[in-house]
């Protein structure tokens, strides 16, 4: 019993890592986005 919640909890967090990682890509897709629009907006 205590290794099945074990391994709900390391699954969890596995998944929530995955989740961190997709987010942090996510938003650095954004940001270099925006800062090629903004160069853009310069010429």
């Amino acid at each position: 019993m205590l290794c099945l919640i074990g391994w709900v909890i390391g699954f969890f967090f596995y998944e929530l890592g995955l989740l961190i990682h997709l987010l942090l890509v996510l938003a650095a897709i954004i940001a270099i986005v925006k800062v090629l629009s903004i160069k853009n907006d310069f010429k």
